[in-house]
C-alpha cells in the first residue's frame, strides 16, 4: 500500500504535463502565435515536469526489498504443478533432489521460512523444519513471493529468504472449471516395476486398518514393557503383526499404469448492495502418480595408509543395484469465503488441506562389507498431511489519516504417519530364491506438528511537505508443538531357510530364541515432545524522502524459547533438556534510489538468526530410507547469528522487460550443518555448529520481448509475441570449521543415554577453535549444579573419558552443504493472441553441490550430487467446441533424459553413491470453463 499516494503524485504530474501539452496545442491552433517572451514566461511558470519509472512494475514499487514474484500466469506458462517445481525457475533458487525443498542463494532449506498467506506453517517431515513445498498445488494459488532481503515485518529466522505462498483471491465473477490430465515417463509407464499389496483403500491414500498395531501392543509400547514380556507373548505379537503377508512381501509387476489427475475449481460472487460483496472460492484435486528408479547405490570409506599414517585412498564399502517403485496419491482441498465491506474493509476465511501418500516398494542386490549376494527388501506406506484454517482482515480508516490495519490468525496441523515400514535382509540368494532370512525389522513412526499464529500490522501514512513517511508497527505470536514417536521391532536369530519374510515371522521362529525385540532403548528414545514460542514486535519507518529516493529502516524484537522432553516410553519418565532461550534485536535498513529513467538501485543491510529445529536437537534416532542414513539430534546446538548485505541494480526498459544485477554477502556465526559421525553402509548423522561461514554471490536476471515482427516484417507475426527470460546466479562460500572437535562417549556417563542416544555410543557435541575457558557445551545430567557454567576442563574432569578431543578433519576449502555455485534458467516463449496459444521451452541447470559432508571419524570424503539438467517443453491452447470453452495442455519434461548422480571422490578414485535416470515425462491435460 506504500505507493498508493506516491503513485497518485506521479500520475498527477504526468496528467498535468499531458493536459498542459494538449491545452497549449489547442491554443496554438485557435490563437495567434505567442511571442518569445510569452513562451519564456510560460516555461518559467510551469517549469519542467519529470516522470521516472513508468515501466517499473507495481510489485517492485510496493516493496523496498529484493524479491521475486511468480503468479498464476507464470504457473500456467511453465506448466509446474506444485510450488517446489515452480520456484526452481526463480533467480537464486534451486531445488533438492527429492523435489520437495528449495535452497535460496546456496543456503539449504533450514535457512528459509515458509509462510501461507503470511502465517507460519508446520512441517510433517521428521528431518525438516519447513513444510515440503510439493504439497502445495499451483492450481489453488494466486502467487508465490520469494523475499531475499529481511524486513522487520517478517520472521527473524532469515538467511536465504522468506517464501510466502498466497492462495487465490476472491473471484470478480462466477466461474466453474474442471480438468483432467494423463501422464507417464520412459522409466516407469508400461514398464516392469515392484509393488506390494496393502489395504483396500490404498488407492485413496488411506490405510483401512491392515497396518494397525495389534490390540494391546500399543499399551505395551506406551509402558515400555515389551522386551520384558515372556517369549510366547512376543511371538504372539509377531504373528499378529504379520498375519497379512500382503503388507510384507515384495512382488513384481509386468507393467505400471499411466498417471492421472482430476481437479475442479468453482467461484461465486454476490454483490448484496453497493456497500457489501460476498465471494466464495473452492477447489478439489486428486492425483495418482507412479515412478520407478533403477539405480546404482553404494558407499565408500577412506582407507588408512600405514606408511603415511593418513586416510588417503577410497574403497567401495558396499555396492547395490537398486530398484524402487513409488505410487504417490495426492489430494487437496481449498475453500475461501470473503466479504468486501464499504470498499475499505475486507474479511476473509480460508481453509486449506493437502495430503500426499507414498506407497514404496524396493529391492537391492549386491555386496556389503565384502559379503556378496545380499538381497535387501523394503516396503513402506507413508502418509503426509497438512491442513490450516485462517482468518484475515484488511482495513483502511480514512478518518484516522488513512491508517491501514491488517491482522491474521491461523491454526495449522501437519502429520506424518508411517504405520508399517518393513526391512528384510536375505543372505546368499539365488535368482528367484530367498535362501536365508538374516534379519528383519518393522518400524512404526508418527509425527504431529501444530502451530498457532497471530499477527497484526499497522501502517500510518504521514506527509511533511514533499516527503511521504509511513510509520509501521506490528506484533506477532507463534507457538509450535511437536509430538514424535518411533518404534522399531527387530526379528533376531531367525536364520530361517528357504522362506519369505512373512513365513519367518509366522512359523519358522526357532524355539527358545528371542525372536521379536523392541529396537528402541534408553540409548535411542522412542518418544519426544517439543515446544517453541516466539513473541515478536517490530517498528519501522518507510519514507519517500524525495520523489526518487526511498528509505526503509526498522528493527524487530523476538523473545524465543524452545524446550524438548525425551522418553524411552510414552508413559515413562522423561528427561527435559534445559530450554534454549534468546532475546534478539534484529535491525534492517534498505535504500531504493530511482536515479535515472526506469533505473533504480537497492541497497540493504540486516541482522537475522537461524535457530536449531526440533529434529536437530531431538535425541531419538530416525532412518532416512531414501539416503540410507540414520539421524540423531544434538541437544548442545547453539543459535546462528547472521549479518546480511544486499545490492541490486534494476533497469526496466519496457513493460515487463527488465535487466537486473544483484550482489549479496552473508556472514554466519556458528552455522548448523549435518555432520557424519560414523561411517559404514548405514551412516550416522548428527548436527553441529561449525565456527563460522561466509556466503557471497551475484545474480543476473533478464527478460525482453523479441521483436521478430519488426525484424522480419512478416504480416503473419502481427499478433504473435516472442519473449526470452533468463537468470544466472553465482554463489560461493567459505567455512571455518574450527581447529578441534569434541566427541562425547555417552556410555561412560550414567543416565545420559536417554538424553542423547546413538547407535554406536558416540555423538559429536561441538566444533570449536579454542579449548581453554570455553563455557557451556554440555547440558545435564541431573545433579550437576549450574552445568551451563562448566568449562571444557570441568566437563572432562567430572566425566573422565566422556569427552575426547581430536583435530578437525573438515576440509577448510569446501562449500557449505547444499550450495551450488552455478544456477541457470532459460525460458523462450511464444504467444499467439488470435489462437489463444502459448509455447514455452524451459531449461534449468544446477551445478554440483554437497549432499552429505565428510565423515569426521575416518576422513571419508563428502557425498557430491549432480542434479540433472532439465529441458522442458510446455504448450497450451484454448479453443471453443459445442458452446464450451476448453484449454488443451501438452508437456514434455527432461527432454535430454539427464541423469541424477551422487558420488564420493578421493585420490582419483570414485564410488557411485546413487546414480539413476529419472526418464523423460509426457503429459496431456484438458480443462473446460463453465
Amino acid at each position: 500500500m506504500f505507493n498508493r499516494y506516491s503513485y497518485g503524485a506521479v500520475v498527477l504530474l504526468a496528467t498535468t504535463a499531458l493536459t498542459q501539452t494538449w491545452m497549449a496545442t489547442a491554443q496554438e491552433a485557435d490563437a495567434p502565435p505567442a511571442t518569445t517572451d510569452q513562451s519564456a514566461e510560460e516555461d518559467r511558470v510551469l517549469g519542467p515536469v519529470v516522470v521516472r519509472g513508468q515501466f517499473i512494475p507495481d510489485e517492485k514499487r510496493e516493496t523496498s526489498e529484493v524479491a521475486s514474484l511468480i503468479d498464476a500466469g507464470d504457473f500456467q506458462l511453465r506448466g509446474d504443478s506444485d510450488v517446489a517445481g515452480a520456484l526452481r525457475r526463480v533467480t537464486g533458487v534451486s531445488i533438492d533432489s527429492g523435489g520437495k525443498f528449495v535452497y535460496v542463494r546456496g543456503l539449504n532449506e533450514r535457512y528459509s521460512s515458509s509462510l501461507l498467506n503470511g502465517s507460519v506453517i508446520p512441517s510433517p517431515e521428521p528431518l525438516r523444519k519447513v513444510a515440503p513445498l510439493d504439497l502445495f498445488p499451483t492450481s489453488v494459488l494466486e502467487s508465490t513471493l520469494v523475499q531475499k532481503t529481511f524486513s522487520p515485518s517478517q520472521p527473524g529466522e532469515f538467511a536465504g529468504g522468506v517464501i510466502d505462498i498466497r492462495t487465490r483471491a476472491l473471484p470478480d465473477e462466477d466461474f466453474f472449471n474442471i480438468g483432467f490430465s494423463l501422464s507417464g515417463d520412459t522409466e516407469t509407464t508400461f514398464s516392469e516395476g515392484l509393488v506390494h499389496a496393502g489395504s483396500t483403500r490404498d488407492e485413496l491414500g488411506f490405510d483401512s486398518g491392515a497396518r494397525d498395531l495389534p490390540e494391546g501392543l500399543g499399551q505395551v509400547l506406551s509402558d515400555g514393557t515389551f522386551n520384558s514380556l515372556p517369549l510366547a507373548e512376543r511371538n504372539l505379537f509377531s504373528q499378529q503383526l504379520t498375519d497379512d503377508a500382503n503388507t510384507l512381501v515384495v512382488q513384481s509387476t509386468d507393467w505400471i499404469e499411466p498417471e492421472f489427475g482430476i481437479d475442479a475449481t468453482v467461484g461465486r460472487r454476490y454483490d448484496v448492495n453497493q456497500d457489501l460483496s460476498v465471494g466464495f472460492l473452492g477447489a478439489l484435486s486428486y492425483s495418482n502418480d507412479w515412478s520407478t528408479r533403477v539405480a546404482e547405490r553404494g558407499i565408500g570409506e577412506a582407507v588408512f595408509d600405514t606408511t603415511t599414517n593418513e586416510f588417503n585412498n577410497l574403497r567401495a564399502l558396499s555396492n547395490f543395484s537398486r530398484d524402487v517403485t513409488t505410487n504417490t496419491i495426492g489430494a487437496n482441498g481449498f475453500a475461501s469465503l470473503g466479504f468486501d465491506i464499504l470498499d475499505n474493509h475486507e474479511l476473509k476465511f480460508v481453509a486449506f488441506g493437502t495430503r500426499s501418500t507414498d506407497k514404496q516398494t524396493q529391492s537391492e542386490t549386491g555386496f556389503s562389507n565384502d559379503e556378496n549376494n545380499i538381497l535387501l527388501e523394503r516396503v513402506e506406506f507413508i502418509e503426509r498431511q497438512l491442513w490450516t484454517t485462517q482468518v484475515q482482515g484488511e482495513h483502511v480508516f480514512d478518518g484516522l489519516l488513512g491508517l491501514e490495519v491488517d491482522w491474521r490468525g491461523s491454526y495449522s496441523e501437519a502429520t506424518r504417519d508411517a504405520p508399517f515400514q518393513v526391512f528384510t535382509s536375505y543372505e546368499s540368494p539365488r535368482p528367484g530364491v530367498r535362501e536365508v532370512v538374516a534379519g528383519s525389522s518393522i518400524e512404526f513412526s508418527e509425527i504431529a506438528d501444530d502451530s498457532t499464529d497471530f499477527g497484526i500490522d499497522g501502517v500510518l501514512p504521514l506527509y511533511f511537505g514533499d516527503a511521504e513517511i509511513e510509520l509501521k508497527a506490528g506484533y506477532a505470536y507463534t507457538e509450535k508443538d511437536r509430538n514424535s514417536e518411533s518404534n522399531s521391532f527387530i526379528l533376531q536369530d531367525t536364520l530361517a531357510e528357504n522362506v519369505r519374510v512373512d513365513a519367518a515371522y509366522q512359523t519358522y521362529l526357532r524355539p527358545g530364541t528371542q525372536a521379536l525385540q523392541l529396537g528402541r532403548s534408553n540409548n535411542s528414545p522412542a518418544f519426544y515432545v517439543a515446544t517453541q514460542e516466539i513473541d515478536a514486535g517490530y517498528a519501522g519507518i518507510d519514507a519517500q524522502v524525495t520523489p526518487f529516493l526511498r528509505l526503509a529502516i526498522g528493527a524487530r524484537y523476538e523473545d524465543f524459547i524452545q524446550a524438548i522432553e525425551t522418553r524411552a516410553a510414552r508413559n515413562g519418565n522423561g528427561i527435559i533438556t534445559p530450554p534454549l532461550e534468546e532475546e534478539s534485536w534484529l535491525p534492517a535498513a534498505t535504500v531504493t534510489w530511482n536515479f535515472a529513467d526506469d533505473l533504480q538501485l537497492r541497497l540493504g543491510y540486516s541482522e537475522t538468526v537461524n535457530r536449531p529445529q526440533f529434529r536437530e536437537v531431538g535425541p531419538s534416532l530416525f532412518t532416512n530410507t531414501e539416503t540410507n542414513e540414520q539421524f540423531i539430534g544434538n541437544p548442545f546446538l547453539e543459535i546462528t547469528d547472521i549479518t546480511n548485505y544486499d545490492a541490486r541494480l534494476e533497469w526496466y526498459f519496457g513493460r515487463e522487460q527488465f535487466l537486473t544485477l544483484g550482489a549479496f554477502y552473508k556472514e554466519l556465526e556458528k552455522p548448523i550443518e549435518a555432520i557424519n559421525v560414523g561411517s559404514g553402509e548405514s551412516r550416522l548423522v548428527s548436527f553441529a555448529n561449525i565456527e563460522a561461514a561466509e556466503v557471497q554471490g551475484v545474480e543476473l536476471e533478464y527478460q525482453q520481448d523479441i521483436p521478430l515482427r519488426d525484424w522480419l516484417g512478416w504480416g503473419l507475426l502481427e499478433d504473435k509475441d516472442f519473449t526470452v527470460t533468463t537468470n544466472y546466479t553465482y554463489s560461493d562460500s567459505e567455512i571455518d570449521a574450527g581447529a578441534s572437535i569434541l566427541v562425547l562417549d555417552q556410555t561412560a556417563i550414567p543416565n545420559l543415554g536417554s538424553l542423547i542416544g546413538s547407535a554406536d555410543g558416540t555423538i559429536l557435541v561441538d566444533i570449536y577453535s579454542d579449548i581453554p575457558g570455553r563455557p557451556g557445551v554440555f547440558v545435564g545430567p541431573a545433579g550437576i549444579a549450574n552445568p551451563e557454567d562448566l568449562s571444557i576442563q570441568d566437563f572432562s574432569q567430572n566425566f573422565f573419558t566422556a569427552v575426547t578431543e581430536r583435530a578437525s578433519d573438515f576440509d577448510p576449502n569446501r562449500q557449505l552443504q547444499g550450495l551450488s555455485q552455478h544456477l541457470f534458467n532459460l525460458q523462450v516463449g511464444y504467444r499467439d493472441d488470435n489462437a489463444d496459444a502459448d509455447l514455452n521451452l524451459l531449461l534449468n541447470f544446477q551445478s554440483e553441490r554437497i549432499r552429505s559432508v565428510e565423515t569426521i571419524t575416518d576422513n571419508s570424503p563428502a557425498i557430491i550430487e549432480e542434479p540433472p539438467i532439465t529441458l522442458d517443453l510446455v504448450y497450451r491452447r484454448g479453443f471453443s467446441l459445442a458452446g464450451g470453452d476448453y484449454s488443451l495442455g501438452l508437456k514434455v519434461q527432461n527432454i535430454l533424459n539427464s541423469e541424477y548422480k551422487a558420488f564420493q571422490e578421493a585420490s582419483g578414485e570414485e564410488v557411485a553413491v546413487d546414480v539413476y535416470d529419472p526418464g523423460t515425462a509426457f503429459s496431456i491435460s484438458l480443462s473446460r470453463d463453465f
